[in-house]
């Protein structure tokens, strides 16, 4: 995670990781606050890197805890205060680099960063007795200044984890919303006495029989029936010769569409 612009601090939940984190290079992050004590449980971390961030305030006692580190750089920050004496008792540290910090009091002079084989770059900080340290003008500077870390924001506990439950709510039942006086029914005889009550009428329920088809029929009119009365025969002697109108053609039956005639079968024939 190193080398990007992150900004922020270490947050107190890196504890969190102890059994897991074997490596942890936050350099060039653009870092801020303090490092938090929980660092310590840390107890399988080889390399800690945070160097070249805006780191403050002290580093935290419970550093001895990091037993498993060969690679410890805070170099670059703005750390003050003391070296605790706790990064004495590192078994593993092979190289320690705080330069370019505040840090003050004495250097360490313990096995484990002066001998053995140890590297420890100290240079640029405010150690009275040190070489190449920086200058009283710097370390009269306000980067030089105590930070208080339990001040700091970041320095709150952060809540325990804990899973989310698996188990649904239950559901709450909808709420009614209440009717307004205008939408309420009206109470019981309204509108009537007091004395004569009626109970409200039955529901009517109607069945409408459905319509029979219309049976087939049977008889259609002959279209274009014309009458023509027969030649009047010349009058005959004795015989009047009055002219009788003809007879009016006959008319034709009008039958009602949908309604037919029943005849009755012809008696069956006698076999004898």
């Amino acid at each position: 995670m190193a080398n990007n612009d992150l900004g922020g601090c270490i947050p107190t939940s890196i504890g969190q990781m102890g059994n897991t984190l074997n490596e942890i290079i936050l350099m060039n992050d653009n870092l801020t606050g303090c490092l938090p004590a929980e660092i310590g449980m840390l107890r399988h971390v080889s390399v800690f890197d945070v160097s070249f961030n805006k780191l403050s305030g002290s580093l935290p006692t419970t550093i001895g805890g990091l037993k498993s580190v060969e690679q410890l750089d805070v170099a670059h920050n703005r750390f003050t205060g003391e070296i605790p004496a706790s990064v004495c008792t590192l078994p593993s540290l092979q190289n320690f680099t705080y330069s370019f910090n505040y840090f003050t009091g004495e250097v360490p002079t313990c096995a484990a960063v002066s001998g053995g084989g140890t590297v420890a770059s100290g240079v640029k900080n405010c150690f009275p007795a040190g070489k190449y340290q920086r200058s009283a003008v710097e370390c009269s500077s306000p980067a030089a200044h105590p930070v208080d870390c339990s001040a700091h924001r970041c320095m709150k506990k952060s809540p325990a984890y804990s899973p989310t439950p698996t188990t649904k709510p239950p559901l709450s039942p909808p709420q009614s919303t209440p009717l307004s006086p205008s939408e309420l029914p009206p109470p019981p005889g309204w509108g009537m006495s007091s004395q004569t009550r009626f109970p409200p009428p039955s529901p009517t329920y109607m069945y409408t029989q459905p319509s029979p088809p219309p049976p087939p029929s049977y008889y259609s009119p002959s279209p274009g029936y014309k009458y023509t009365s027969p030649p009047a025969s010349p009058p005959r002697e004795g015989v009047s010769s009055k002219i009788f109108p003809a007879p009016p053609p006959p008319s034709t039956p009008h039958l009602v569409p949908g309604t037919y005639f029943y005849s009755s079968p012809p008696p069956p024939s006698s076999g004898y």
